[in-house]
């Protein structure tokens, strides 16, 4: 790690302990159970995509952490004037900000970010970087996991296949590394455009069907198709897919995979009835959906804090 400058850019980067705490601070934020003040500190929220869900949450976790927020409209700032992510960065760093929060279209755009910035003492949070990682995304769903089966033992061994758009997935990729590390089985569903042999490399299971594919499942990562990310089309029928790949009753009923004993997880926004069917994201007895969304806001309050006191 370099001198000053800190990062949190990968899960391949975290340790056991690291994630302990982390989902112990959460785990006391839901119980609303420590105490806080950070009245002089700045957070500078910088999202070039859009977003919902990591935004949001991000806000008010800085919010309820008594934070100042920077939250840099890309619309109406001087990037419309052609300045670049390193020169806005050191604008806010001026400003007084410390925590930089980005999202960002360009895979490992943090990596010279690093460089630019190493003798200061600040904070680099990836939330979400192209196609490549959105850690904070990861952690909130092994929470979401942990808390479901009551503990990492009970984690060790259990099968989640993640189904959909792979290819264009940061979400894939990082719960790919970071759930295996805690002994969880992971397995790839979609049609072969969409999940090529490289993610082989990732020792995972790769399947093109969805009887093979969720046979033995506990839990369903299910995946939107990321229309804005293919530059060209990687499907010729949007029918078909939800014919050979939607979650639905009337596919899962074809291939004779019980969903009573599946739990189903979706990062978000959730194209209803396309990938996943409305009938069984509101079904409370097996989405975990909006459990993923309400700890995304107690992770994030948790990687705040934790930054926060390091600097």
């Amino acid at each position: 790690m370099s001198k000053n400058i800190k990062k949190f850019i990968s899960v391949k980067d975290l340790d056991f302990n690291f994630i302990e705490k982390i989902f112990y601070l959460a785990s006391n934020f839901k119980k609303e159970s420590l105490n806080f003040n950070f009245e002089k500190e700045i957070i500078s929220l910088l999202f070039y995509e859009n977003s919902t869900r990591t935004k949001k949450s991000f806000q008010i976790a800085a919010e309820n952490l008594k934070c100042k927020i920077i939250d840099f409209e890309i619309k109406t700032s001087s990037i419309q004037k052609g300045e670049n992510l390193k020169d806005t960065i050191q604008t806010l760093l001026n400003l007084g900000s410390r925590i930089f929060v980005i999202r960002h279209s360009i895979s490992q755009i943090y990596k010279s970010l690093i460089k630019e910035f190493e003798e200061e003492n600040i904070y680099i949070i990836n939330a979400g970087d192209g196609s490549n990682e959105h850690p904070s995304q990861a952690l909130l769903d092994l929470f979401t996991l942990y808390e479901d089966v009551g503990g990492f033992k009970e984690l060790k061994n259990k099968n989640l296949v993640i189904i959909g758009d792979c290819l264009h997935s940061r979400v894939a990729r990082s719960n790919i590394y970071l759930l295996k590390k805690f002994g969880i089985n992971v397995s790839l569903v979609g049609p072969r455009a969409l999940i090529p042999s490289c993610f082989e490399e990732l020792d995972v299971k790769i399947f093109h069907n969805l009887k093979e594919g969720l046979s033995k499942a506990d839990f369903i990562m299910v995946l939107r198709l990321q229309k804005e990310r293919q530059e060209h089309s990687f499907l010729n029928n949007i029918n078909e897919y939800i014919k050979n790949f939607g979650i639905n009753e009337e596919n899962l009923k074809a291939n004779e995979i019980n969903i009573k004993n599946i739990k189903i997880l979706h990062p978000g926004p959730v194209n209803r009835d396309v990938e996943l069917s409305s009938e069984y994201m509101d079904n409370k007895n097996i989405s975990l959906i909006n459990q993923q969304a309400k700890n995304g806001l107690f992770i994030r309050m948790a990687l705040l804090y934790d930054f926060l006191n390091q600097l």
